[in-house]
């Protein structure tokens, strides 16, 4: 039983948590640690009333899903008919109230962009808005990832000042742009087909920035060598974002991407769970795993010997992960209390004379019941404490480290304490009940004659 409580106590507070700085950097390019596609693509379970098809990626300009989901552009995705492109005025407000602890709601504001190098070279360099007061909001801000120079301020508000990353995968002999130095972003003039925009990318529109940062975003360390994120996006303020949106024909923008604001991270996955059961509509991605696959395979670094090992080539659709905690939990505790259920019936057997004694001076069986399942309850519940304190102590540990107020920490620890003496009393009594109502309805004449 001290296992079982193990079990349900890492299930309630390890399982799918995360400490604060992890992939601290990252989350402050993405802009927080909930991401959401208004594709329907993360593997949603097939239903009858639903109707399904196959779907290709042709672009997707004002996402990320390039970068991370490369395959979605080779092998499609499966999707319902209701399947859209880009979030409505309405879907922003469902989010923003879906879960409790959403902090704020993040826009991708992004356009496809070409850097047209002093060579002539053009580049992809996705034209990205940043908006300030959002900047504020996150866990890290990311003028904490400037090398040099600064990040953007309200004093850049509808400049053409950019940052950019210092680590980038660029061709040979051409480097990223220095601090201080002007460059020309070309921008694909856009035309709506059927109220959806189109990038026309044969008379771009030009703009030239200056460079007034540059940044590093470390994604991991191999052995001590830190990896960077090879960032090809210009990042811009937001108003100027918008007038160049305004200038290239854009009407009312609407994101393909947005990223939710969720900095409570012991129970980040199974927050992403329960969005995807509210929201089967769109898809929902934690960083860490967001981050992680795109690592594994290469994606979103600079190749390199240390590396080049670790990168999986496989191509495939990822899916909606199942929770198994709860059908492993109720297997554990089944166990545990049938282990329970035969210890009784081993010690009661062995103390059979002493229940006809009792029982011979007047205790009714009731009571020779009640006497039993308090001993199995008992015995369950000290086990219980040794399981609860052992695997809730890293736990506490990871939500201090989360500066989580010591109220907080003391009532989720007073919650989850009471969840897991429940469950493990309702099946400590439940299998208590056979090997006591066998006990208690023993005869005593037969008992003591055998004795």
């Amino acid at each position: 039983m001290s296992l079982a409580a193990g079990f349900l106590t890492y299930s309630l507070t390890l399982s799918q948590g995360y400490t604060l700085l992890f992939k601290q950097d990252c989350r402050s390019i993405i802009g927080g640690e909930i991401i959401v596609y208004a594709r329907q693509f993360g593997g949603i379970v097939h239903s009858e009333e639903t109707s399904w098809r196959h779907s290709f990626i042709a672009e997707s300009p004002s996402s990320d899903l390039l970068y991370f989901h490369p395959e979605l552009l080779k092998s499609g995705y499966l999707s319902s008919e209701g399947n859209h492109n880009y979030f409505s005025g309405a879907d922003i407000e469902e989010l923003t109230k879906a879960i409790p602890g959403i902090s704020y709601l993040y826009p991708r504001y992004q356009l496809p962009a070409k850097r047209v190098d002093v060579a002539g070279l053009r580049l992809d360099a996705p034209l990205r808005g940043r908006d300030t007061d959002l900047d504020n909001m996150l866990t890290e801000h990311p003028s904490e990832l400037i090398m040099s120079g600064r990040w953007l301020g309200d004093e850049d508000d509808g400049e053409y000042h950019a940052v950019v990353s210092y680590a980038q995968l660029l061709p040979q002999n051409v480097r990223v742009p220095a601090l201080d130095t002007t460059v020309v972003i070309e921008v694909p003039r856009v035309i709506y087909f059927d109220d959806q925009p189109v990038f026309i990318e044969s008379e771009p529109k030009r703009f030239e920035f200056t460079i007034v940062g540059q940044l590093l975003a470390n994604t991991r360390y191999i052995g001590d060598a830190p990896q960077y994120w090879a960032l090809p996006e210009v990042l811009i303020p937001l108003s100027t974002w918008q007038q160049i949106w305004l200038d290239i024909g854009g009407r009312e923008y609407r994101p393909e991407q947005i990223t939710l604001g969720y900095p409570e991270l012991n129970y980040l996955e199974d927050v992403i769970y329960e969005l995807r059961s509210l929201h089967p509509e769109f898809s929902f991605y934690s960083f860490a795993d967001h981050f992680q696959q795109a690592e594994h395979r290469g994606l979103i670094e600079i190749p390199n010997a240390s590396n080049q090992a670790m990168i999986i080539t496989a191509d495939t659709q990822s899916a909606l992960p199942l929770d198994f905690r709860v059908p492993f939990t109720l297997m554990i505790f089944l166990n545990a209390a049938l282990v329970v259920a035969s210890n009784l019936l081993i010690m009661v057997s062995e103390r059979k004379r002493e229940i006809a004694i009792l029982k011979a001076v007047g205790m009714e069986n009731k009571q020779v019941l009640g006497m039993i399942l308090t001993e199995g309850l008992l015995i369950s519940m000290v086990g219980v404490a040794f399981g609860f304190v052992f695997f809730r102590f890293p736990a506490t540990l990871q939500e201090m480290t989360n500066h989580l107020s010591g109220f907080v920490i003391l009532k989720n620890i007073a919650i989850e304490g009471l969840i897991i003496s429940g469950a493990t009393a309702a099946f400590a009594i439940l299998f208590g009940i056979l090997p006591g109502t066998l006990t208690a309805r023993l005869p005593v004449m037969e008992v003591l004659r055998k004795e």
